[in-house]
């Protein structure tokens, strides 16, 4: 899910910056970075629940 996102953000920059200005640089800019949020929050989410996961594996296996 990251690396799809993180192409999504990385194809919009570049077909905004070959557009330039306009309506859809604006829009294709705007795509990358709702991208970029969305990679930030999952990146978050996931992290936490790999600490979640090692926490409770410490709990029930006393590693």
């Amino acid at each position: 899910a990251l690396r799809s996102l993180q192409e999504k953000a990385t194809l919009s920059r570049r077909l905004a910056r070959n557009l330039g200005s306009g309506r859809m640089f604006d829009r294709y800019t705007e795509i990358a970075d709702e991208a970029e949020q969305a990679m930030t929050v999952l990146g978050k989410r996931l992290a936490d629940a790999s600490v979640d996961n090692e926490v409770e594996s410490e709990l029930t296996h006393g590693d």
